[in-house]
């Protein structure tokens, strides 16, 4: 009937036009499939956003930064006549009857926003935390800080964000991660903590480990080491025993070059990745002055901007741990940095032949083998004005460090050493490149 009134040539055209129009729309259709996959809907949306709006809409509100929950706890009245009957059964309000489920779904009012012209604190300031647990040890002897000779009761500490990882692998060796962390602590010992909540929303991102840790802190004080390790570090050596002994005047123990650190002031200097800190005021102090670069705004980016300026070869980027603890031990070496010298073997780059120049206090700096088995612990006396000299096996075959005790004194041929500051002057030669 069309053809017979259009002819059949003008109906040829129109049905050619029409089977164009259906490979333009298939083609429009199959291009915005391919642009949603790999560049994303941007507002348009994605399933998974509509899904997610979906989720929102039937779920109670929820702040988007930081959710949490507020438990209220209902308190009952003060008079104890009229929280009890005749019959023994309470009548107070704390009863499921009476209790309103939704007031643990619903957050808290308008948060207390800190001030941004007082430096930020992880909480109140103790000043007396040693004496606090040594208390707390005598009345608690069944939890003491120490498990055998020379073993101290561990914490091992990690943890991971709440949410899930946006590659379903990521969730596969965290995992993994976890379970090679248990069965070493379960091998040597080791209590466990994992962590999943973010305690305060201000020390987000690297700095969320921090009042985790003094927390744990806190409310352990049977614990004498406290050790962090990220979720993304794993032991390769099972049956590896830290050299506790060797730890034993130590505050903190962190992997890292003292040149790099000291010297250099590089921010690969150490690694804060997996550190032991002990449980003592030293610590607490320590955290008090490590934290007021994390909180995250403008503080953490002003932070940054002081951080890659005075620390070698850092990029551009806002505060993080292991940069503002390079810089305190840097910047404030007689206060954070004045526990010693851990037993190392200075750098390959450096020749062989290094000096040593000893000023102002005396010390007494004792060399081990840096293989187990190969011999035994020398100790030298540096006097103030002494000069040392490392080439060949003490070079390279023996490791040296500098082992303050915790009240300030070394001991030399029975006597006492009262150590104060002292300046050390280090010569070496880089190997040509």
């Amino acid at each position: 009937m069309i053809e017979r009134c259009l002819g059949p040539h003008r109906c040829r055209r129109i049905q050619r036009a029409l089977r164009h129009l259906k490979v333009t729309v298939l083609c429009l259709v199959l291009t915005v499939v391919v642009l949603r996959g790999t560049i994303g809907a941007g507002k348009f949306g994605t399933p998974e956003q509509d899904l997610d709006e979906i989720r929102q809409h039937f779920q109670p509100s929820r702040k988007r930064a930081e959710p949490h929950r507020v438990l209220e706890e209902i308190q009952t009245g003060g008079d104890s006549s009229s929280s009890t009957s005749g019959d023994g059964n309470s009548a107070g309000s704390n009863n499921y009857e009476t209790f309103d489920i939704n007031k643990i779904f619903v957050d808290e009012g308008e948060e207390d926003k800190p001030d941004p012209n007082k430096p930020y604190t992880l909480g109140p300031k103790i000043p007396d935390w040693d004496e606090q647990r040594s208390d707390w040890l005598a009345k608690n002897p069944t939890f003491p800080n120490f498990i055998g000779p020379n073993k101290p009761r561990v914490l091992l500490v990690t943890g991971s964000a709440p949410k899930p990882c946006e590659n379903p692998v990521g969730d596969h060796y965290l995992l993994k991660s976890i379970k090679n962390k248990i069965d070493y602590c379960r091998l040597h010992g080791i209590e466990i903590f994992y962590n999943m909540a973010l305690l305060d929303a201000e020390m987000a991102g690297f700095w969320a480990k921090l009042p985790l840790i003094r927390k744990l802190l806190l409310s352990h004080p049977e614990v004498e080491f406290l050790w962090w390790m990220d979720s993304d570090a794993m032991f390769t050596d099972m049956a590896f025993e830290l050299p506790w002994e060797r730890y034993k005047e130590y505050n903190l123990v962190m992997h890292g070059w003292n040149e790099m650190v000291y010297d250099e002031k590089n921010w690969i200097g150490l690694n804060t990745g997996s550190f032991l800190l002990r449980n003592n005021q030293w610590a607490l102090d320590l955290l008090d002055t490590w934290a007021p670069m994390g909180p995250k705004g403008k503080i953490r980016e002003e932070a940054g901007k002081v951080l890659t300026r005075e620390l070698k070869g850092r990029p551009v980027f806002e505060a993080d741990d292991q940069s503002a603890m390079v810089y305190l031990l840097a910047t404030q070496r007689d206060t954070w940095g004045n526990k010693g010298i851990c037993a190392h073997v200075d750098l390959l780059r450096f020749e062989d032949g290094i000096a040593i120049v000893s000023l102002e206090s005396p010390c007494v700096m004792r060399f081990s083998p840096a293989e187990k088995g190969e011999g035994e612990d020398v100790d030298v006396l540096l006097s103030p004005g002494s000069l040392i000299l490392m080439s060949g096996e003490a070079r390279y075959r023996w490791k040296h460090e500098i082992n303050r005790k915790q009240i300030g004194f070394q001991v030399w041929e029975g006597e006492e050493i009262d150590q104060k500051r002292r300046i050390s002057i280090t010569l070496r030669k880089l190997c040509p490149s």
